[in-house]
């Protein structure tokens, strides 16, 4: 993918997408090291010991319904969230996701001569699942199918993680959204590999799957009754 900028980044958090509010990204992975030097030795010696990634953002103060401020006091109670962090906006982009991501600090800054703003810092639960791509880009879907095939070069065999947001899907509106995967580009050998639990409104899952997985991928979606549903995922091989 080369040089980038951070133009078409795109942000989700928990089913809002603040992306054309906040104006900054920063995505700190860490690890601590145990320093076990002894007698001996001509340098130091490390232990690798536990991930500490997280998840830092500042935005413009918005109070929309749909707004960052709304959605960071939705989750200042919340024991967990599900962010995605993407790259890009078209299909195998580059992306980063993370759950259990719980808001350590919200924000508020009032200047007298200049726009309100906020910040926020969320810590990740394990580690952040970097390397993954974009499976499908945020769309609305108002009837039934399936996505663009990606092809991934060649089937793996420790299995697959993936996350889905939905933005919108009100009402009685049922949605269930899969990650298929395929041998043959899906001419006949299609299969489940992960089922996202059927949706109704404003939501997000982080889901895995062991074992192989095969070449092809593709998201494939249904609803009942007559829906509207806005929603993105992205995915990564283990």
């Amino acid at each position: 993918m080369g040089l980038m900028s951070g133009k078409n980044a795109r942000v989700y958090i928990a089913g809002y997408d603040i992306s054309g509010k906040s104006n900054k990204w920063t995505l700190p992975m860490s690890r601590a090291y145990k320093d076990v030097t002894c007698m001996g030795l001509d340098g130091h010696k490390w232990y690798p010991l536990l991930y500490s990634d997280a998840f830092n953002f500042d935005a413009f103060y918005d109070s929309d319904a749909d707004g960052v401020r709304v959605c960071l006091e939705n989750l200042r109670g919340n024991t967990s969230a599900i962010i995605c962090f993407l790259l890009g906006t078209t299909l195998g982009d580059e992306a980063v996701g993370g759950y259990g991501a719980f808001q350590e600090n919200f924000n508020i800054s009032m200047p007298i001569t200049d726009m309100l703003t906020l910040a926020s810092v969320f810590k990740f639960e394990e580690k952040a699942d970097e390397g993954a791509v974009l499976l499908f880009p945020k769309a609305t879907k108002t009837s039934d199918g399936s996505h663009t095939v990606l092809d991934q070069s060649s089937a793996s065999a420790d299995g697959a993680v993936a996350y889905l947001q939905v933005f919108s899907c009100g009402g009685d509106d049922a949605l269930i959204v899969k990650v298929q995967h395929s041998d043959d580009n899906f001419v006949g050998d299609v299969n489940d590999l992960i089922t996202f639990t059927t949706a109704n409104g404003v939501t997000s899952e982080r889901k895995t799957v062991s074992g192989a997985v095969k070449r092809y991928v593709r998201v494939n979606w249904a609803g009942t009754p007559t829906y509207s549903a806005s929603f993105a995922v992205i995915f990564k091989r283990l």
